[in-house]
């Protein structure tokens, strides 16, 4: 199989597992890590954070991630963060483990450009 088709890249079903990671760098302990699945590169205002952090990467690949002062729906995007992080801070880390990479369908594609659009500028935050 063409080792590019395993990336993370524009339209493609990204499957992930993100862990809140202790100030001593470790995943938390006794915290199940959280799952995401989303189509990449359908937002708006072009790649979130989280993509850009993302792109490239294969199944296996892990990122840390720092929240920024602009907090953890600034990382995320037009993406919705997962519960299990949504009470990280500036300065917390997540540890983002790229568990699936596939194209994704007509069908999914479509339903994340409708989920973004509906999302509009004055969103709730998800």
């Amino acid at each position: 199989m063409n080792r590019e088709a395993e990336k993370a890249d524009h339209l493609k079903r990204i499957e992930l597992s993100i862990e809140k990671v202790e100030k001593g760098g470790s995943p938390g302990r006794g915290e199940a890590a959280a799952p995401l699945t989303f189509v990449f590169g359908v937002g708006t205002d072009g790649l979130s954070p989280l993509e850009m952090s993302l792109q490239g990467r294969g199944v296996g690949d892990v990122a840390d991630v720092t929240i920024p002062a602009e907090g953890v729906e600034y990382v995320f995007g037009h993406l919705a963060p997962p519960p299990a992080v949504r009470n990280l801070g500036p300065g917390d880390e997540m540890r983002i483990t790229v568990r699936g990479v596939a194209p994704a369908g007509q069908r999914e594609i479509i339903q994340a450009m409708a989920e973004v659009a509906a999302c509009g500028s004055d969103c709730c935050g998800h």
